[in-house]
């Protein structure tokens, strides 16, 4: 299951989170094609569901939470290249 998946199921489907979204369902239909949904989007998708009563959180629309294929965590700066670690363990 991509994240686009997720949490558009967790909306209700398609149709629902369209017009949960105020989105044509081709919109949301795009994002799980894709499988995820454009940074554009995710700050109102936050606000809406949790308005409706959907748990929902920030980390839950970009994956940070998702087991990477290399299991490695989406945050872990251990395969960062060498200049993008120095500057993080600063």
């Amino acid at each position: 299951m991509t994240i686009a998946t997720d949490i558009i199921a967790r909306l209700g489907g398609t149709r629902a989170a369209a017009k949960l979204l105020d989105k044509p369902p081709s919109t949301v239909q795009s994002w799980k094609g894709s499988g995820f949904i454009p940074a554009r989007y995710q700050s109102e998708i936050l606000r809406r569901a949790q308005r409706a009563g959907i748990a929902m959180r920030a980390s839950d629309l970009v994956g940070l939470d998702q087991p990477q294929p290399d299991g490695e965590h989406p945050t872990s700066f251990d395969n960062a290249p060498s200049s993008l670690s120095q500057k993080n363990a600063a």
